[in-house]
């Protein structure tokens, strides 16, 4: 995938948002916040948020 312009090799999640108040919608839903998840556990996730650029350009196969 390509996050703000670089590119990684990461798999797509959903967690608790960090800031609840971007991810609600104008019933007052809360939604998830997607995050990018490291293969290498040393990484923690990094969340995607909705001003950075994001998109996914391919896929691993194993």
């Amino acid at each position: 995938m390509v996050y703000d312009g670089e590119g990684c090799i990461k798999r797509y999640d959903e967690q608790e948002p960090d800031d609840p108040d971007v991810f609600t919608d104008g019933a007052g839903v809360v939604h998830k916040q997607p995050v990018m998840v490291s293969f290498n556990p040393e990484f923690k996730p990094r969340p995607i948020t909705p001003s950075l650029g994001f998109f996914i350009c391919g896929r691993v196969l194993r």
